[in-house]
């Protein structure tokens, strides 16, 4: 989310990133179990090794969802909390100052008041080839 800054020099903002934006989308998985039949049966790999290798491969083929609120919120959150008391190896610097620690609470209310969320019913992925 835009209104989420954390330092990118930071040893640690990639992989809270990554954790994050897991924790947000979901994998549709209807999708999710088509491709990694393709994978295994014409690509010969899995489903692991090609997000690893290429996610962008994968992200192409498979929509990706917001959960409801109630499903979404603890979801987010624990990626907050795990990574919050985290240092830098090389700065000591924690991920999250108190500035970063307000969005990170801003964040979380908007999702519990339901302004993240894909709303019921309002398809927001089109076929793309």
């Amino acid at each position: 989310m835009d209104i989420l800054k954390v330092s990118r020099k930071h040893g640690l903002s990639k992989g809270f990133s990554r954790t994050f934006d897991d924790a947000l989308f979901l994998d549709d998985e209807i999708d999710k179990r088509l491709v990694t039949a393709v994978l295994e049966e014409k690509k010969e790999t899995t489903w692991d090794k090609k997000l690893a290798e290429d996610p962008d491969w994968i992200f192409k083929r498979v929509k990706r969802v917001v959960p409801p609120p109630k499903d979404l919120y603890p979801m987010v959150k624990k990626p907050f909390e795990t990574y919050r008391p985290l240092r830098c190896a090389r700065t000591r610097r924690p991920l999250f100052d108190f500035e970063n620690w307000k969005q990170a609470k801003n964040v979380l209310t908007a999702i519990h008041l339901g302004h993240v969320s894909d709303l019921p019913g309002i398809p927001f992925y089109f076929v793309r080839g």
